[in-house]
């Protein structure tokens, strides 16, 4: 009776031991795998790493995708020498290869949500433009991951666009191309207001140029649909990009441009704006590519000590807000806001409008201002 209880509690102690060995295992697999992610792709919002594993004796199964293939082999290298087990690599890098050639894609509808995970029930992040190219990282059943031209990667429609090849789409950016210069436009099939529709346009949508008549231009999107808007809603792209001034007055213009219109969080277009995506827009159209979030656009240009009273600002400085640093979390940027003048500022919080340092102004809001964190600048030549 004694020996059996002896051979039940080795038995215990070994499976204890066992199971102990396995975490052990995990937990080294998940820090190394930890290890790489930061190094090549610490903010998921631009970067893809989606690595999962199973162990199953001595053999190490590595599943999933990355967007680097030096991470790849980061990941492969970093664990072939810092654990005992034999890798099987299934890994694949994005683009995926059952794509192609055809990786490639141009938005055909005048603005294309881009959502964190392919449903229409999650989370818009931002937004694309008729026009814009993006790179196909995954092809789904309704929903595609793509890649943005300022890095962001999300989930969009597969209607929205038009899949091309490289050869495609370089033949697309070469061909004479107009920008829409005017808030809402509307494409129609035939040179005549009363005529249908074939879609509608916005601010910044890109079309190719087909030929003038009489006060109207044949346009054509990414698909090969045609149709006809007002001259003076468009502009010669090349015309338009050399037109381009970034100056302090020319970032206040365009901040007015767009005073009063609506808040929508991953909005980047005229159709709605989020903090960011009207900062981020501001800068667009004047030529200069800012990134997609708050938190990212403060590592932009240079820091600017404020000063007292604020009086180290100047036009066009970028405002950061949130929560400060303390013993229990990390500075948290959750607001951007454009800086004017006289302490004033412009910004999108509910929709674009004018905020005050000063505490008489009828703008100024004491929890807004509270949260004050930081300004940088961008527009370093004046």
């Amino acid at each position: 009776m004694m020996t059996r209880s002896v051979i039940v509690l080795f038995l215990l102690q070994w499976f204890v031991c066992v199971a102990k060995c396995e975490d052990n295992e995990r937990d080294t697999i998940r820090a190394l795998l930890q290890s790489v992610k930061t190094r090549y792709a610490p903010d998921e919002r631009i970067a893809v790493f989606d690595v999962h594993y199973t162990i199953d004796g001595d053999i190490l199964s590595l599943y999933g995708e990355v967007d680097q293939k030096e991470c790849k082999q980061a990941i492969l290298d970093t664990l072939k020498s810092r654990t005992v087990f034999r890798i099987l690599d299934n890994i694949v890098v994005v683009p995926s290869p059952t794509l192609g050639d055809y990786c490639y894609g141009v938005v055909i509808v005048s603005v294309a949500d881009v959502r964190k995970e392919p449903d229409n029930r999650k989370e818009m992040v931002t937004q694309a433009l008729m026009g814009m190219p993006l790179l196909l990282l995954n092809e789904g059943k309704q929903f595609w991951r793509v890649r943005l031209p300022d890095g962001y990667i999300g989930w969009m429609k597969r209607s929205a666009f038009m899949r091309m090849s490289k050869r495609e789409l370089e033949q697309w950016e070469q061909s004479p191309q107009g920008i829409i210069t005017s808030y809402f436009s509307i494409i129609r099939s035939q040179p005549s207001d009363s005529s249908l529709p074939v879609c509608d346009g916005v601010m910044g949508c890109l079309v190719k140029i087909r030929d003038t008549t009489k006060g109207w231009i044949c346009v054509e999107r990414a698909d090969g649909a045609r149709g006809y808007l007002r001259q003076h809603e468009l502009q010669l792209y090349e015309e338009w990009k050399c037109s381009r001034a970034l100056t302090p007055e020319s970032i206040e213009r365009t901040a007015f441009q767009f005073y009063g219109f609506p808040y929508l969080w991953g909005g980047t277009t005229v159709k709605g704006f989020d903090c960011s995506g009207f900062v981020q827009t501001v800068y667009k159209m004047n030529g200069y590519t800012l990134p997609r979030d708050a938190d990212m656009q403060a590592s932009q240009g240079v820091h600017i000590e404020v000063g007292k009273q604020y009086k180290n600002l100047k036009k066009g400085d970028l405002l950061f807000f949130g929560e400060k640093t303390t013993r229990k979390r990390n500075e948290n940027i959750t607001h951007v806001a454009l800086y004017l003048d006289t302490l004033t500022f412009i910004h999108c919080a509910g929709y674009v409008r004018l905020g005050s340092f000063n505490p008489h102004s009828k703008y100024y809001d004491a929890t807004l201002i509270k949260s004050f964190l930081r300004a940088r600048r961008v527009l370093m030549d004046y």
